[in-house]
């Protein structure tokens, strides 16, 4: 039995890093972003899962991970709209990076195949949005959870 949270960050990054972009900029992606990273950027932050399961010969972990979005804006021009188009990329990025026809768990397809494991299910979970007023600057993110049910290879 093994971890899959570096692969499930390497997959992220992958997926992610150069691939998403708003106002005709990339938007960068990090584990740990510098103090003076430029916004808009994507966090890949903690993950949390429950437990492994063991069926046959395989294990599997369901897997949820949050990814945040932060956006800092003018106070006169304060929107959700970067966190939002934002996330949207993420969300489509994430669904097409699967055969076509899409995958289920218990059919012939094989799943996205990272290092150690395949990518069996991306379901995203809950996302919240959240303000911190300055007095010239309003910090904007967006936290997004996407569960990734993974299969050891």
């Amino acid at each position: 039995m093994k971890d899959p949270s570096d692969d499930i960050r390497d997959w992220l990054y992958t997926s992610l890093s150069g691939n998403v972009s708003y106002a005709g900029s990339v938007v960068p992606v990090y584990s740990f972003p510098p103090e003076d990273a430029a916004y808009p950027y994507i966090t890949i932050g903690e993950h949390t899962a429950e437990g492994e399961e063991s069926v046959k010969d395989r294990y599997m972990w369901d897997v949820a991970t949050m990814l945040e979005i932060r956006s800092e804006l003018d106070i006169h021009d304060a929107s959700y709209l970067p966190v939002n188009s934002i996330s949207n990329q993420i969300m489509q990025l994430l669904r097409v990076s699967f055969p076509a026809g899409g995958y289920a768990y218990g059919r012939d397809e094989a799943g996205v195949a990272m290092n150690n494991f395949n990518v069996i299910r991306v379901r995203f979970g809950a996302f919240n949005t959240e303000r911190e007023m300055g007095p010239t600057k309003i910090l904007i993110s967006k936290q997004l959870t996407i569960n990734l049910l993974v299969e050891e290879l």
